[in-house]
């Protein structure tokens, strides 16, 4: 039979009141140390567990955060899931994640999910559809935190990328590249800023949205590589990674200035072909995210959060390269 907080009340010698001060650290919990001995004692001689739905409801919150996110196998993400556990158990909170699989009704019925628990906060890590998910988060009154994207409507923490991409733009025109190519995802904002500073340098430009398919991702980066653009801009390390296996194999002559989007380390990212990286600090992100968040739950003054990523010229860059593209 489950403890009862009167046992140990009755076990320390004190009131259940004060029994439940000292458990949740209440600011008005004073008493002697001889005291909040005998109640850890008592706790633990009796093995006495408190309920945390008890704990929510006196307080009027669960101390629980929601996360929607479509995967946990991507290392990107699982870092940023990490970082948001942590970040989470810091203040006091628990971390409640939700697994979609990149679907608007799916998305919709995870939220559902969540309200149901019920949760204080969500973040939000996948791209937000504002139809029946905008509707439901108006009525339930839940304060959201969007990941990796801005909103008029809703607190956000995420990347400006405009300065890193102005910089590896100029950086590949300086080189004499004839042409660049982006090889993108879905809601990426990397086509429109790339496009625009190629027209500014007068550099011509094309670009190719990828499907999230394996099979017709692989099709796709075959017909990229027989066009053979000059540079590639990929705004994913997957795609970079499967970019490399298949010029391997299949391309083994073609030698693009390539620039990713990665956060971290690889053996492959020390490909030659690889001339630079564009990175920011997702820890930085996901931080602010949580602590904003977390001070909307509490009636804290919070707001939204931008970081700025930053290019970086791979170390292995050749420098012989440097005169490759002048005399075409």
């Amino acid at each position: 039979m489950k403890t009862t907080l009167q046992e140990v009340a009755a076990l320390a010698g004190v009131s259940k009141a004060l029994v439940s001060k000292y458990l949740s650290n209440a600011p008005d919990a004073r008493m002697r140390e001889g005291t909040r001995k005998r109640i850890d004692a008592a706790v633990r001689k009796t093995g006495y567990v408190p309920s945390r739905l008890a704990q929510s409801l006196k307080r009027g919150r669960t101390q629980t955060i929601g996360l929607v996110i479509s995967e946990l196998c991507n290392a990107f993400w699982a870092s940023v899931t990490d970082m948001a556990l942590r970040e989470a158990l810091e203040h006091g909170y628990k971390l409640l994640i939700s697994l979609c699989n990149h679907g608007c009704n799916e998305e919709s019925e995870h939220l559902r999910s969540l309200f149901g628990y019920p949760v204080d906060g969500i973040l939000y890590c996948e791209n937000f559809r504002k139809v029946e998910s905008f509707q439901l988060l108006s009525m339930q009154r839940v304060p959201m935190m969007l990941l990796y994207q801005e909103s008029a409507d809703f607190l956000f923490s995420t990347v400006s990328h405009g300065a890193a991409l102005e910089e590896a733009v100029g950086f590949l025109a300086e080189r004499g590249v004839p042409d660049i190519f982006c090889m993108y995802s879905e809601f990426s904002p990397w086509p429109v800023l790339i496009a625009e500073e190629c027209r500014k340098r007068n550099v011509p430009y094309d670009g190719r949205l990828l499907s999230h398919i394996p099979e017709q991702q692989f099709e796709a980066i075959r017909e990229i590589c027989r066009r053979a653009p000059s540079a590639l801009f990929l705004n994913g390390w997957r795609m970079t990674l499967l970019l490399l296996q298949i010029m391997e194999r299949e391309f083994p002559h073609y030698h693009p200035e390539i620039i990713m989007n990665v956060n971290f380390e690889h053996p492959a990212f020390q490909d030659s072909r690889i001339s630079g990286f564009v990175r920011h600090d997702f820890r930085e992100v996901v931080r602010a995210g949580v602590q904003n968040l977390i001070a909307s739950v509490e009636g804290r003054p919070a707001g939204s959060t931008t970081v700025e990523s930053r290019f970086i010229p791979g170390p292995l860059y050749r420098e012989q390269r440097k005169d490759r593209y002048l005399n075409y």
